[in-house]
């Protein structure tokens, strides 16, 4: 999730930060680049004498460190930056004066502001990324099934009926409720029936195929998108999703069930909250014959 607006031409920030991006992941490159441009630095300044001063350019390479090391990187940079300044000033010179360590001490100084400056805002880009990214999977991970949220689930349908449409397959779409899970709540409280939840999406993720994607639609509802699936195929995946829970609930002592409709498509339906509805339906009409089964139908 990237906050610039891309207005079609070069982004320079961003790309200066992807290619240190990159230098900083490669540690036994960034290191050695670095001390090798301050040492560069110190012998073009040795070479200019006295009056071109360039130990200000020492700054680059601290910079880069800070960014990519950390501050306590960069702060090492900085100390071996200054050193390296009162070195050639002293060998140009011939022997020490109060000037060098002048220019020593502003090169320390000015290059541990920047490398503070800088690994400050390496962590507090790292630290919104890291809040940007929690919100990103809040939006579309349940946090207690770990599975895709209503929103995402609706996302990903979308971009499959648009598939559908260009390649002619078949889509199919398993809407599922619990049976009696409010007993649970009642009987066992609300921590027991948020347990029940985590295993019942630990159980239909496992069920599943990789190209099929779960999702908790809200309470204890819960739906498997499987694309470019016919009816035999789908209907396979929902009674071995239903023989795992049942299993499951027998051996943890649960009196739950589960009602499913199946609702596999064969032609396009003019919008991805149709397929959702009918599959509904057909999850309403297994609980009306009974509960603890699944009501398959195919749209052609």
């Amino acid at each position: 999730m990237g906050l610039a607006v891309d207005d079609g031409g070069p982004t320079p920030g961003p790309a200066l930060a992807r290619w240190l991006d990159r230098l900083a992941a490669r540690r036994a490159v960034l290191y050695p680049a670095c001390l090798a441009a301050m040492a560069v630095i110190g012998f073009l300044d040795w070479l200019t004498g006295d009056e071109i001063l360039l130990f200000i350019f020492q700054i680059a390479p601290v910079a880069v460190l800070a960014w990519g090391g950390g501050l306590y990187a960069g702060l090492a940079g900085s100390a071996m930056a200054a050193g390296t300044v009162l070195v050639s000033y002293v060998v140009l010179a011939g022997q020490f004066r109060t000037i060098h360590g002048w220019h020593a001490a502003v090169t320390l100084v000015s290059t541990s502001a920047v490398a503070w400056g800088v690994a400050r805002a390496r962590a507090d880009r790292d630290r919104i990324a890291a809040l940007l990214e929690a919100e990103r999977r809040l939006a579309r991970e349940d946090p207690l099934t770990l599975l895709a949220t209503a929103r995402a689930f609706h996302e990903r349908l979308v971009l499959e009926l648009e598939r559908m449409r260009r390649h002619g397959r078949p889509l199919s779409l398993l809407y599922l409720d619990l049976d009696d899970f409010k007993r649970v709540n009642d009987e066992r409280g609300h921590l027991a029936g948020d347990q029940l939840l985590a295993r019942v999406g630990r159980l239909i993720a496992g069920a599943v195929r990789k190209v099929d994607l779960c999702a908790r639609l809200g309470g204890d509802e819960f739906a498997v998108l499987m694309p470019e699936t016919g009816a035999a195929d789908a209907m396979h995946v929902a009674e071995r999703i239903r023989d795992g829970m049942l299993r499951s609930f027998r051996e943890g002592g649960a009196s739950v069930g589960m009602s499913a409709g199946l609702g596999t498509f064969e032609t396009v339906p003019v919008d991805a909250q149709v397929p959702l509805n009918r599959a509904d339906e057909l999850m309403y009409e297994a609980k009306r014959s009974g509960k603890d089964r699944i009501v398959a139908r195919v749209f052609a």
